[in-house]
């Protein structure tokens, strides 16, 4: 599970998956919860992984489906993909995406640490 860390939220990802219907609510909540398990992780691996780092391992390989389908939807439908979201909302988002990424990056370091 600790390897899940280092997908990047499948932004980029390249894998045929089932197209179900996602929505960018359901994809920036998923994300929003990511990045606060991420960073409460974050604190923990500083020590040891514990139940916090186990959280966001688990809300990862549970979302994983939901972040490949929402950026295979962008893919085929571009902006329409983020339906009624307004400027300052994706810009939100946005920050959401960089912090998630910034604490993932920082978890699989100190995850390299903790395994030499």
């Amino acid at each position: 599970m600790k390897a899940l860390a280092g997908i990047t939220l499948a932004l980029v990802a390249s894998t045929a998956m089932a197209q179900e219907a996602v929505t960018f609510t359901q994809y920036k909540v998923s994300t929003e919860v990511a990045a606060d398990l991420a960073r409460q992780c974050r604190v923990e691996v500083q020590l040891e992984y514990g139940e916090r780092c186990e959280r966001f391992y688990s809300h990862m390989e549970n979302h994983m489906a939901l972040y490949n389908n929402f950026t295979q939807k962008v893919d085929s439908e571009g902006d329409n993909a983020y339906g009624s979201a307004d400027a300052v909302e994706l810009e939100l988002h946005q920050g959401t995406v960089s912090r998630l990424m910034e604490n993932m990056q920082y978890i699989n370091t100190m995850a390299e640490l903790h395994t030499q």
